[in-house]
């Protein structure tokens, strides 16, 4: 049994409680089966332009400097000659962050914790390369900071938005 079946291959019916009611199939379904609608968290997004601190969980972010298209391209490839230009269609984007740990433990930060994107809405990370130095990567002590290039693509470099959005603090930042 996978618990979505019975002992003879069938499926289980179940309840699920929506706001306008609750919806039942024929079948009746083991006590222990239920599925109940969860309600998504809300949220707004905000936008913080370049040079002003955001907080986000326990890190306070600053982008002090941006750069695009050919520009980041040549920093990209001056740190390394085996880095290719974007793929057909995209532009690097490279952003210079300051991060804070302002909670009262060591926490680690990466590149990977950020996402960025252009006027298509799709959420990039940083690509395999080498970086350039220095890379926003590593542990970070209780109220230290460390500050670094975070590279990724973007389709549209006139309309460039870049996310915190670790994979390994929940939340929404």
């Amino acid at each position: 049994r996978d618990g979505l079946h019975d002992a003879a291959g069938s499926p289980y019916a179940c309840g699920i409680e929506m706001p306008h009611g609750t919806i039942r199939s024929p079948r009746a379904a083991p006590p222990e089966v239920r599925m109940t609608r969860l309600q998504a968290p809300s949220f707004a997004p905000t936008i913080t332009p370049t040079g002003e601190a955001v907080t986000a969980g326990p890190w306070q972010l600053t982008v002090s400097e941006v750069q695009l298209g050919d520009a980041a391209l040549g920093i990209i490839t001056e740190r390394n000659g085996g880095n290719e230009p974007a793929p057909e269609g995209l532009a690097w984007a490279l952003a210079y962050v300051n991060a804070t740990n302002t909670s009262d433990q060591g926490l680690v930060i990466n590149v990977t914790d950020f996402a960025g994107t252009g006027t298509d809405g799709v959420l990039r990370r940083t690509p395999a390369m080498v970086a350039p130095d220095p890379v926003l990567q590593g542990p970070v002590g209780a109220g230290a900071s460390i500050e670094g290039w975070v590279p990724f693509y973007v389709n549209d470099t006139s309309n460039v938005l870049m996310r915190f959005d670790s994979p390994f603090l929940g939340g929404n930042w």
